[in-house]
């Protein structure tokens, strides 16, 4: 029998024929050589069948027969993995050579309580690139991620399996937002470790911005489902409110990114009413964003005045 692979990694896909390659080739470049590759198609409608076809012999490929969303692809990954870590890359992003080395080197160095590990990331958009370097502690994370999901799991977590059968899979009811509800139950029972660098590359495309923020919406949605599902999870008042600060955030998050720039600011304004004392990567955030705009209009009125 062909020896279990010490990490699993999934990867779900939908129509990701622009970038499935360029994710495959960053695992197959990766220092530490004991893995699995694990796609799952998530009933793609463009080429991503053909292509990762072509790969065959060297992944793992599930083809689901309709689309579920990234959480039930990530389960459907899961089940199917043999390692003892299970690492998540979403088909749009890519990895650095060390990755996984850094990774399981920090993990297998950290105490047994240690069941996860998450690292910095590059972030781009529109040709321009951010490093985010995540050095946390596992405590900062138990307070952090009641701020919002920051450590882009989809493509720099790794978790011990036995993680899941303890706690479970990803809540296959959200859309979207599903990451944050695994990361708030994974916090209540375990401790994460964190490779500060940035060894992720996390590219943001026009997908990951839904067109509207209508009640079918998914980000809509999984902003209520939150709500409901987790503020009787919380035991005090003020973890409370501190989900409820950041729920009214994310809502302002997606209004922002419709160009609705005016009710993004209230909703801004009603969360820091919840709750003023926010960690200091929103206020970073949430400077430049507003600088970015600040920038971008003022470079259009120039160029709309010497157009003239």
């Amino acid at each position: 029998m062909v020896p279990a692979p010490q990490v699993s990694v999934v990867i779900p896909v939908f129509n990701g024929e622009q970038t499935i390659v360029r994710a495959l080739n960053s695992v197959f470049a990766q220092t530490f050589s004991s893995f699995e590759i694990i796609v799952v198609d998530d009933a793609s409608s463009d080429r991503t069948a053909d292509i990762i076809a072509s790969y065959s012999d060297r992944l793992t490929i599930i083809r689901s027969t309709e689309n579920r969303g990234a959480g039930a692809a990530r389960n459907t990954g899961i089940a199917e993995a043999r390692g003892r870590w299970v690492a998540f890359l979403d088909a749009d992003d890519a990895w650095k050579p060390t990755k996984l080395e850094r990774q399981i080197d920090l993990l297998e160095r950290s105490r047994k309580s240690r069941a996860a590990c998450a690292t910095g990331y590059h972030l781009e958009k529109d040709g321009r690139k951010r490093a985010i370097s995540l050095n946390l502690t596992p405590e900062q994370f138990r307070r952090d991620i009641l701020f919002g999901c920051t450590i882009s799991p989809g493509s720099t977590l790794i978790v011990e399996r036995y993680v899941f059968d303890q706690m479970g899979g990803f809540d296959e009811s959200f859309r979207r937002l599903e990451d944050w509800d695994w990361l708030l139950r994974f916090s209540e029972r375990f401790e994460m470790d964190f490779v500060p660098e940035p060894l992720a590359e996390i590219y943001l495309t026009p997908r990951d911005f839904p067109p509207s923020i209508a009640d079918t919406d998914p980000v809509h949605a999984g902003i209520c489902r939150m709500g409901d599902k987790h503020a009787a999870r919380l035991g005090s008042f003020r973890k409370r409110m501190q989900l409820k600060s950041s729920l009214l955030i994310e809502h302002a998050a997606a209004l922002h990114r419709n160009s609705r720039p005016l009710a993004a600011a209230l909703y801004v304004i009603a969360g820091l009413a919840v709750y003023p004392v926010r960690n200091a990567a929103f206020f970073r955030t949430l400077w430049r964003a507003t600088k970015d705009r600040i920038i971008r209009q003022t470079v259009k009125r120039w160029r709309d005045w010497a157009a003239r």
